[in-house]
């Protein structure tokens, strides 16, 4: 660090290696999970490594499961995996509340595969106001090749067809 100056700064000297404008930069060349959209405050990060305790986890159906899974890993060595059940209402679902954040912008960064034929996979984000929920959300339609999302209640936009999926890819 040349002295006076920040930490890992772009005011550094450095002959070999690029400078680093921001520290977002540094976090995405140091492995972080999260390397799309670098703006803002992180709230929370999971890449499953530590177990799946920080969640709240609701499974229905016969044979439904949810655990952390090395077969599949986008960032690290684990992933969750989601199995719905086979009767019920078919559902495993992963539920994660932090702390009443600044009313502003704000969003959420996931990745998911699905390796199997399922039906749909439903991404959503909530806040709390102390009166009701404001929810948005994005829906995956394995059935359909599809994509929607919400932005209000439970009505869904129009579907948008996913280019490049078939039936022949599943």
């Amino acid at each position: 660090m040349a002295h006076g100056q920040p930490d890992f700064g772009m005011y550094s000297l450095a002959s070999t290696i690029h400078k680093i404008a921001d520290m977002g930069e540094l976090g995405v060349r140091l492995g972080s999970i999260d390397t799309f959209d670098r703006r803002g405050d992180i709230v929370f990060l999971d890449d499953f490594e530590g177990g799946i305790q920080k969640w709240d986890v609701l499974v229905s159906g016969l044979l439904g499961s949810l655990d952390v899974s090395t077969a599949y890993a986008r960032n690290g060595m684990c992933s969750a995996e989601l199995v719905a059940g086979s009767n019920l209402e078919h559902r495993a679902r992963m539920v994660k509340a932090t702390p009443y954040i600044v009313r502003s912008r704000f969003g959420l960064e996931c990745s998911f595969i699905v390796p199997v034929i399922t039906d749909q996979v439903n991404i959503t984000l909530g806040i709390y106001t102390g009166t009701h929920y404001i929810l948005g959300g994005f829906k995956y339609d394995d059935t359909n090749h599809t994509t929607s999302y919400y932005t209000t209640g439970d009505k869904f936009s129009g579907a948008h067809t996913i280019p490049g999926i078939s039936s022949a890819y599943v």
